[in-house]
């Protein structure tokens, strides 16, 4: 949990611009008061255990919800990378920091009118007749779906050469790749593919165990978000690594390795 130090507010204060909007859902306007209060001088480092934690979510939701914010605008985030190229760190920036703003006059609050609610008129209605917006909008959707589900299975097959490759991209296979491509970002989509390739338990290397991921079990989101994370980067789980990060952490690694192995009556 981030220090009460740490944080850059003196209480709690939404901006109307934000809290009537409806381009945002309501945890995404509660987590960027919650960044906004942490990013600093150094600006936010917070990881998603800190939001898990303060918000009572599954991390990996709180990474739907920050990569939401991402997509729309509302934050800036960077990475730290360590020799071998895995992220050590994530930066979160606001792109314009709401309590520090005078007047409300800024690229983030003002980049869409449409967007905001007024409270005495209601919502208003979408105009009619536009059938060459529609129709348009149709086609774009469809390319950019296609190009995505492509993105995803092609990277998959060239960089995780060690796992076995899907044959047919089914429809519940298509929408769970949607559901990845809307969650994260191309980069750390490859990401993912690196750190399974480069693991030897996700790739069936470990000693004593022939058990290795496949493209289903990819597709899960919380076996993605923890591929993502690092929680596969040993090349040996019977020798402690310093990615682990503390001798607790690898002892329920560990241990959950060798119940895996156990079930499949390899050891």
């Amino acid at each position: 949990m981030i220090n009460k130090e740490l944080r850059d507010f003196k209480g709690i204060w939404i901006p109307k611009e934000i809290w009537l909007s409806t381009n945002l859902s309501i945890q995404e306007k509660v987590f960027l008061v919650e960044i906004d209060s942490l990013d600093n001088d150094n600006h936010c480092i917070a990881t998603n255990k800190h939001f898990s934690n303060f918000f009572g979510l599954s991390m990996s939701r709180c990474s739907e919800v920050i990569k939401s914010l991402e997509r729309k605008k509302y934050i800036q985030i960077d990475y730290l990378r360590g020799k071998n190229g895995a992220i050590e760190k994530r930066i979160i920036k606001v792109v314009d920091k709401p309590n520090k703003v005078v007047g409300m006059s800024n690229k983030v609050f003002d980049k869409q009118n449409e967007g905001i609610r007024n409270v005495e008129e209601g919502y208003s209605e979408k105009a009619q007749g536009n059938n060459t917006c529609v129709s348009n909008t149709k086609v774009s959707n469809t390319n950019t779906d296609i190009s995505e589900i492509s993105f995803f299975v092609n990277n998959f097959k060239s960089i995780c050469v060690s796992l076995p490759q899907p044959k047919k991209i089914t429809e519940s296979r298509k929408k769970a790749i949607r559901s990845r491509m809307k969650d994260y970002s191309k980069e750390e989509v490859l990401e993912v593919f690196k750190n399974i390739e480069h693991s030897d338990f996700l790739t069936g290397k470990n000693r004593g165990s022939s058990w290795k991921a496949n493209f289903d079990w990819i597709l899960k989101p919380s076996n993605f978000i923890k591929v993502l994370e690092g929680n596969y980067k040993q090349t040996n789980p019977y020798s402690r690594n310093q990615d682990f990060g503390n001798d607790e952490e690898w002892d329920r690694v560990e241990e959950k390795m060798k119940e895996e192995a156990r079930n499949a009556k390899l050891l």
